[in-house]
């Protein structure tokens, strides 16, 4: 039986830290960003050029939360059938599985139900905005294009938290305020099955 660890949620979250620490004391097999697959896939879907907080454009002429969301909607359903492709090995190989990114909705990872494989969806969350602003900004360099991009849209980044929130409530997805990367490890892992922290 297979195990697949996925967290998602937007940008400045901290998946990337919270997947690496979850993918080396659990551990996985692998650990997959969905970042490195989008990038494969960009040369026949100029649509995944987007980041973030600009599907909007997939939608409308506005950055309306309307168009956010249903941009959100047409962008994960170009990255899902690759991403499923991944889901799928872990399952044909009973294999553990991190996989995370930004990209992700609740409604496709749960829609994934194949023997072999157990899902474990769980959603990075910042309550606070001025600290999540504050783990944007210094994600990338300080005075750089992409930080005025970044700030700029950072209303339209916590609109899409809030839709990905209310779709993790609906589908029961647990929600992990990551305040502490050390506690936020050490609570996903204590829920994992195999988890080197179990058996302590």
């Amino acid at each position: 039986m297979g195990d697949a660890l996925v967290l998602f949620g937007v940008a400045g979250v901290g998946k990337s830290t919270v997947a690496r620490h979850c993918s080396l004391e659990w551990p996985a097999k692998r650990c997959v960003d969905v970042a490195t697959v989008r990038e494969v896939l960009r040369s026949n879907h100029p649509e995944l050029e987007l980041s973030t907080y600009d599907v909007w454009k997939l939608a409308g002429e506005e950055p309306t939360i309307a168009n956010l969301v249903r941009g959100f909607d047409i962008y994960t359903s170009v990255l899902w059938p690759t991403l499923w492709q991944v889901l799928h090995r872990s399952a044909a190989d009973g294999s553990t599985l991190v996989l995370e990114g930004a990209m992700m909705s609740p409604a496709k990872v749960c829609e994934f139900n194949e023997p072999g494989l157990r899902l474990h969806p769980r959603m990075l969350f910042m309550t606070d905005a001025d600290a999540h602003l504050q783990r944007l900004r210094g994600s990338v360099p300080e005075g750089s294009a992409i930080q005025l991009r970044l700030v700029e849209s950072f209303p339209l980044v916590r609109a899409l938290q809030d839709h990905l929130a209310q779709l993790s409530r609906c589908y029961d997805v647990p929600i992990i305020e990551n305040r502490s990367l050390r506690t936020t490890v050490d609570g996903i892992l204590a829920s994992l099955p195999d988890s080197e922290h179990r058996r302590d």
